[in-house]
């Protein structure tokens, strides 16, 4: 293995940061600075990549005639931060994707189900959410793919889960768990009918309601422990199809009890917003800005599909096939069109 380049500051043993911590508001010259941090005087764009590193954990600014160099906020947490990144290539994807929706809204907080997610991080396309329907169920080509949904949809939401709560134990979000409300609508005849989706406040008495119920619903359904977070993971065990619709029926019969019938249903969702220290915030928006994330999670979500072993009741060409049209994110035919032209040829 390489030896690190040793210009580049490190925080081994948290020595950099004490030594940082020590020189706090302090004016210093360009080779005080370096003696204070035990690092050797460099130039150039060597020069400039040094400083670079000191200010992934501080806020280092400069001053002019002469040049000086102030320590003015020092960050523990970035050791974290900076670590992670380096072991592990599919966080910063993850950590890179949420940061790109984050610059597009204007950092606005996001309500997302584990469906929305693997659907906002693009580990899915529109077509999968097809795959739970009656059509392809029926369907003789495509039925094993309403077979196998569940067990792929558990396999990439918990890689997403993982992901999500590292991200949270290194101060890169703020994560919390919340509530969607369902309210039933339909047009003045009647005829159609459709779901209008609430996401409720966190700070509100309607979140209060919702913890309540569901936590009634998984106390009288669900395992033990059922969707608490363990060992930095969401322990959600396997239950039947069966045992999840009744959770579902209660978990709704509970909602329309509380809101007296305006309510349908409700869901879990989580509660995602950028870092609540404002240094990593602006760090990470610069840094992920143009990082090529989105690809490098379809792809290895595809892969993860592809070489499960939780999939040998279909074959290998029908878990190609599955991510080609339920996966890929250049897949331009719907399912839906698929399952009607095999039933007009038939």
């Amino acid at each position: 293995m390489p030896n690190k380049i040793k210009y580049l500051p490190s925080n081994k043993d948290g020595k950099l940061v004490e030594a940082l911590i020590k020189v706090e508001g302090r004016e210093l010259k360009y080779a005080e600075l370096c003696k204070a941090l035990d690092i050797p005087s460099k130039s150039g764009n060597t020069k400039i990549s040094q400083l670079d590193k000191i200010r992934n954990y501080c806020q280092l600014d400069t001053l002019e005639h002469p040049t000086r160099y102030i320590v003015q906020e020092v960050y523990p947490e970035a050791d974290a931060l900076i670590n992670e990144l380096d072991k592990d290539s599919y966080q910063a994807a993850f950590e890179a994707a949420l940061y790109q929706i984050f610059l597009k809204t204007n950092c606005a907080t996001i309500y997302a189900s584990t469906s929305n997610l693997l659907r906002m991080f693009q580990e899915v396309n529109d077509n999968f959410s097809y795959t739970y329907s009656q059509a392809v169920e029926n369907s003789e080509h495509y039925g094993y793919m309403n077979l196998v949904n569940g067990v792929i949809y558990n396999i990439l939401a918990q890689w997403t889960r993982r992901k999500l709560l590292t991200m949270k134990n290194r101060y890169v979000i703020d994560l919390n768990r919340g509530y969607r409300l369902y309210k039933q609508r339909s047009n003045p005849e009647g005829k159609e009918t459709w779901l209008e989706t609430y996401d409720v406040p966190e700070d509100s008495s309607d979140h209060q309601i919702c913890l309540s119920i569901h936590s009634k619903a998984v106390n009288e359904i669900m395992p033990p422990n059922w969707g608490k977070v363990i060992d930095n993971r969401v322990y959600k065990p396997y239950v039947s199809t069966e045992q999840y619709k009744a959770f579902e029926a209660r978990l709704a019969q509970l909602t329309q009890e509380a809101f007296s019938g305006e309510y349908v249903k409700v869901k879990e969702v989580y509660i995602i917003k950028p870092a609540t220290k404002e240094w990593i915030a602006n760090r990470l928006l610069d840094v992920y800005e143009h990082y090529p994330s989105f690809e490098k999670i379809n792809k290895e979500a595809c892969t993860k599909i592809i070489q499960t072993s939780q999939l040998s009741c279909i074959t290998g060409k029908q878990r190609r096939e599955f991510v080609d049209i339920n996966m890929n994110n250049k897949q331009n035919d719907k399912l839906k069109d698929l399952v009607a032209s095999e039933k007009c040829n038939q």
